[in-house]
């Protein structure tokens, strides 16, 4: 039989680790173009935007790379855009990495990695 001291102590364990699965930041900056016509830098917070598809009339707000990201190649988008995006989350304190394009929404997909929270390693 097991020992109960020992059950209560992995039920915590658990606990803490479902925990870390749902830490959210409040901020992931980027810096991206105030309009699409206008590339002066503006700072956006990925946070308010994130689950939010263009195409939902709830949610209509177009945000715009700076005109020197104004490629879209999936080379580009793996070397370029991607790293600007991954830093952003970095800094915020987790870790995620690029999945791929979407065709069907034109988007470039993020994964965070296991939910775990970036630590840096010296």
């Amino acid at each position: 039989m097991v020992d109960n001291t020992y059950c209560s102590e992995a039920l915590k364990l658990d606990d803490v680790m479902l925990d870390g699965n749902t830490w959210t930041p409040k901020k992931i900056n980027v810096t991206v173009a105030s309009a699409l016509d206008n590339n002066t830098p503006t700072q956006l917070n990925l946070m308010e935007t994130l689950g939010k598809r263009s195409r939902n009339s709830k949610y209509s707000k177009k945000h715009w790379l700076q005109e020197d990201l104004n490629e879209n190649s999936k080379q580009f988008r793996a070397n370029s855009v991607a790293p600007l995006l991954i830093r952003a989350c970095k800094e915020a304190g987790f870790y995620v990495r690029i999945k791929g394009w979407e065709k069907e929404y034109s988007a470039l997909k993020f994964a965070c990695h296991r939910s775990r929270p970036f630590k840096s390693v010296s």
